[in-house]
């Protein structure tokens, strides 16, 4: 049913009174305008007000779609939204579900992420973590990690595969290690309970105290000296009984040579 007002000249007094009382509340009081017209000024007719929504929209739409103005958001929720691109100074989210994202740099002085899921690229120049910052890395698979210079307080790592790694400096204080090959070791200090090789090449080494099972050495040198042959020692009693047998170092394989 139409609510459209007719006043014919035909009205009483009285209908002509209803049907004008009834136009003014389809307008409305201007009193009752929200507290912005009142700032602008737009509270004084209803075409003032309708402009100031005019000019409202207008700059809303500048600000989204021009790209010339700030827009500043004090709260945003967006159920669903596609952003084809999102250039932001600045932002904070107590949440947020991302399904697929191509973000060319991205800069944040905290992340906290509960799950996350990288499946093609993962690149990260740099990261800090500073003023007894954590970072807990539950599970990683790294085909090639370069690391210049990494400080770890406390870590514990269940199971680490690279297939290319470069340290600097290491200090490990407990380590399983099922297969280590390295160019160049240098320890200052260490305790092995258990440790075998295949070869190893020392250029120098003090070792306080040791059990080997099994030692092939080429060559030993000794202050300088090489001794590379080994040559039998005998004691035998008169009976030609051996009381002491076994074998000393030389230098050389011929007799009467030290």
């Amino acid at each position: 049913m139409t609510r459209k007002v007719v006043v014919d000249l035909t009205d009483a007094v009285g209908t002509f009174m209803s049907k004008v009382n009834l136009m003014s509340d389809f307008v409305g009081d201007l009193d009752n305008l929200d507290s912005g017209f009142i700032a602008a000024n737009a509270d004084s007719s209803i075409v003032g007000a309708l402009n100031k929504l005019g000019k409202d929209f207008d700059s809303i739409s500048n600000r989204l779609f021009s790209g010339s103005t700030d827009l500043q958001v004090t709260n945003f929720t967006g159920d669903s939204a596609t952003f084809t691109t999102l250039r932001v100074g600045q932002l904070l989210a107590d949440s947020a579900t991302i399904d697929s994202a191509s973000i060319q740099n991205l800069a944040v002085s905290s992340i906290v992420v509960d799950s996350a899921r990288f499946q093609n690229n993962f690149r990260i120049d740099s990261i800090g973590i500073y003023d007894n910052g954590t970072l807990n890395i539950d599970s990683a698979t790294l085909s090639n990690v370069q690391i210049t210079s990494l400080t770890l307080d406390s870590a514990r790592v269940n199971r680490f595969t690279a297939n290319t790694g470069s340290i600097t400096n290491a200090t490990i204080d407990s380590a399983t290690i099922t297969t280590l090959t390295v160019a160049n070791l240098l320890v200052d200090s260490a305790h092995f309970n258990n440790i075998s090789a295949d070869s190893a090449f020392f250029d120098g080494a003090t070792i306080d105290s040791a059990h080997v099972g099994t030692l092939r050495p080429n060559n030993i040198i000794i202050n300088g000296i090489e001794l590379d042959n080994l040559k039998r020692f005998t004691i035998k009693n008169e009976a030609g009984t051996a009381v002491l047998d076994g074998y000393f170092l030389s230098t050389s394989n011929v007799l009467g040579t030290p």
